[in-house]
């Protein structure tokens, strides 16, 4: 609502709804903000509040976990399209 050219696009002050998910696994958590816009400008508005939010995770020093490296193990009398077929199934399924 500070911004000069996104103030016009927001109609109410946004609405933090709390934390929607955690995975202790990954270390990811999804917070549920509403921002309600003009039709059409959710995306801008959208991007907008996502770089403010990176900012300030930046700012205190907070940062997403590395990727996990996924290993594909090949066994004898596999071909690798099989191995690799076989590798996908099986994240499918997770």
């Amino acid at each position: 609502m500070a911004d000069a050219t996104l103030r016009p696009l927001i109609l109410d002050p946004f609405d933090y709804q709390g934390v929607d998910t955690f995975d202790a696994v990954s270390g990811s958590v999804v917070l549920l903000v509403r921002i309600r816009t003009i039709a059409g400008k959710q995306w801008v508005v959208g991007r907008a509040f996502n770089r403010l939010v990176k900012i300030a995770f930046d700012k205190n020093g907070i940062h997403p976990p590395a990727p996990a490296p996924t290993t594909i193990v090949v066994q004898p009398g596999y071909s690798d399209r099989a191995a690799t077929e076989d590798a996908t199934l099986q994240r499918r399924r997770a």
